[in-house]
């Protein structure tokens, strides 16, 4: 072969030996996954302002700057657990962190989607004002007065059980309007649960915030069960669910029981509002899960208590398993459709009991 043959043989070999040596350097960030995130607060208008020119980094892979939209993402070689911190120096003036020790956090990515971070910010003294706790008196004296004022009144004019659950479908939307005229539509978050990691539980991820919901809602529900079942409070007030007349003959105090299912249905639904509102607490959150408390009674039985709790885990369980076949923006669906089933196989509901119409 000519000598500048092999110089070019040589050359080639050279370069091809380059290219496959830099071809892994160059492999080992991929676009496929990635740590995102949207850096933004809330002003004391109550309006969004996203941060833009912070940097995020993370170690030993690469880092970015936010965007005009205060968002950012950093592509990772693949699925692990990473290291992610923010650049406290290039936050603007008058924007610092609500926590100032989460200027690190562990984010693990798995293989099918980019893993989501969250550095809550505040600007000055204003922010995200820490939500008020809905499990209050107030709440509990408002179960009691509207029964007082209004359902008494329509029990006593002779409106059916179906009537009245509907009247407080319209009551319900009716204070949240009069709630937003008074206090306004600014969302609003718990400050000490605003950001949490998510820790294995059992095989699940949860976080601590959530662990500790489900596991008081185990007790509470435990202790309502008790109470239905060996309390004297508790058996008049399934008596009067099976048979108001025949509990108001046999000397139980009817108008006195409902106002106690009120006054506890009360504290419940504070306690379980306060739970549902971890995330963020909004005017509007009781839209979201109306129709699948309308589909949980229905399942399990209009009128029973242990029924509505039987319905209310189906409903629930039903619902998230079905984030395995469907987009999970969908997954209420799954509600409606147990609602059709439940009204054409069984609508007096699984613990229901059929009655005469007519």
């Amino acid at each position: 072969m000519p000598r500048w043959g092999r110089r070019s043989a040589v050359a080639f070999l050279g370069v091809v030996l380059g290219l496959g040596a830099a071809a892994p350097a160059m492999a080992q960030v991929s676009d496929d996954l990635g740590v995102i995130g949207q850096l933004q607060y809330t002003d004391a208008a109550g309006n969004k302002v996203f941060v833009a020119d912070v940097d995020v980094s993370i170690d030993d892979v690469g880092g970015a700057t936010t965007d005009a939209d205060g968002s950012f993402r950093i592509p990772v070689p693949g699925p692990g657990e990473y290291t992610i911190r923010l650049d406290i120096a290039t936050l603007p003036d008058g924007v610092a962190l609500k926590d100032p020790e989460r200027a690190t956090l562990q984010a693990k990515v798995s293989e099918n989607a980019d893993q989501r971070v969250i550095f809550p910010l505040v600007f000055g003294d204003g922010g995200a004002q820490g939500a008020e706790s809905n499990f209050s008196v107030r709440r509990i004296v408002l179960g009691y007065v509207l029964n007082r004022v209004v359902f008494r009144t329509a029990r006593n004019a002779g409106v059916s059980l179906l009537a009245q659950m509907v009247m407080t479908i319209g009551l319900s939307i009716l204070l949240r309007y009069v709630f937003v005229y008074f206090f306004g539509s600014r969302y609003r978050v718990y400050k000490d649960y605003a950001s949490q990691r998510a820790n294995e539980f059992l095989g699940m991820e949860l976080t601590n915030r959530d662990a500790t919901a489900m596991a008081v809602s185990v007790v509470i529900l435990i202790a309502v069960g008790l109470g239905l079942t060996r309390t004297r409070t508790g058996r008049a007030m399934r008596a009067v669910s099976d048979n108001k007349d025949l509990a108001e003959s046999s000397g139980i105090n009817v108008e006195r029981v409902i106002s106690q299912v009120w006054i506890y249905g009360g504290a419940l639904a504070a306690l379980s509002g306060t739970f549902f509102g971890f995330d963020t607490v909004k005017w509007d959150l009781g839209t979201r899960i109306l129709l699948l408390v309308f589909a949980a009674i229905t399942l399990g039985g209009l009128g029973t208590a242990f029924g509505a709790l039987v319905g209310a885990l189906i409903v629930g369980v039903v619902i998230n398993w079905s984030t395995l076949f469907i987009d999970t923006e969908l997954k209420n669906m799954t509600a409606l459709i147990v609602l059709i089933l439940a009204l054409l196989l069984r609508p007096q509901g699984i613990l229901g009991k059929k009655q005469r119409i007519g």
